[in-house]
């Protein structure tokens, strides 16, 4: 068998592995399912003062408004962020 070849194999055998052992016989869990629903429930919108680290003077103490919306039919939760005026 050509040397091209042998190492072919043996790095996809190797991929195969490796993806097994991080998989770990893994399914899907009723905790997995719910979680994306209990994302969902974070869609909103509050207002607040920055508080940065390290400090950033232009933006510390600022009241920001952020708004947290599902997008995607329900499969994205998109943030905003914008100064509270």
């Amino acid at each position: 068998m050509d040397t091209n070849i042998k190492l072919r194999i043996a790095t996809s055998l190797m991929f195969v592995l490796i993806a097994a052992k991080l998989c770990n016989g893994r399914t899907a869990t009723q905790s997995d399912e719910q979680n994306p629903r209990q994302m969902k429930t974070l869609a909103g919108s509050w207002e607040g003062h920055v508080t940065t680290s390290p400090q950033q003077a232009e933006i510390e103490g600022k009241l920001m408004r952020s708004r947290l919306r599902t997008t995607s039919m329900g499969h994205t939760l998109m943030h905003e962020m914008t100064e509270a005026v």
